[in-house]
Order: structure tokens, then sequence, then C-alpha cells
């Protein structure tokens, strides 16, 4: 935890996150965890950092959540809006759903 008070006091207009995957290709694709991102930038902006991370797939659809009380974000909140200064560090668990009943 002193890391990320060290990088909250060299950057203090930035998040700090933590990524958590729910399913197991998902956690084997996603090599990145840690990010550090403008308080501006909106969830949908970092989804598609996300989806870029990702090898394509037509079927797959990402959802972002957040871990302390499951809630799926919407995408044109803020992430320095969802952001608990007490929490250190934003977690959030991203989940995977098949499209069009693909595999």
């Amino acid at each position: 935890m002193d890391d990320v008070l060290k990088l909250m006091a060299k950057y203090p207009n930035r998040v700090p996150i933590l990524i958590t995957c729910k399913g197991a290709r998902l956690d084997a694709e996603l090599k990145k965890r840690k990010y550090l991102v403008p308080c501006s930038m909106m969830v949908s902006e970092f989804m598609l950092k996300l989806h870029a991370c990702l090898p394509p797939r037509k079927s797959r659809a990402l959802f972002l959540y957040t871990a302390h009380n499951s809630a799926l974000l919407c995408g044109t909140q803020t992430i320095g809006a969802l952001y608990n200064h007490n929490n250190e560090v934003l977690n959030l668990v991203l989940c995977e759903e098949n499209t069009f009943g693909m595999a």
C-alpha cells in the first residue's frame, strides 16, 4: 500500500485501478491488471482500453462491476466519480459474456 500512496503523491489527478477477472479464459487473456488512469476518463473509455488489451472476438461482450457492491458501471460516469479515496485503490471486476449464442 505504500506504493499506492507514493503513486497518489506523484500523480494526484490519476486513479489507481486493480482489475479482477471472472472466468478462466478472460483471466488468462488479460495480462495487465493494474492501471493508473486520469480522473476525468469515462468508464466507456477505460472499457475501450481493456478491449484493446484482449484478443478480438466477435462474440465477446465485456462488463465492469465494482468489487465492493457488484454494481454494473455506467459508461458515462467518470473514473474520478467512482473512486473512494479511503480505499486507496479502485477495485473493479471484469466479466465476459458470449453474445448471439456463440462460444
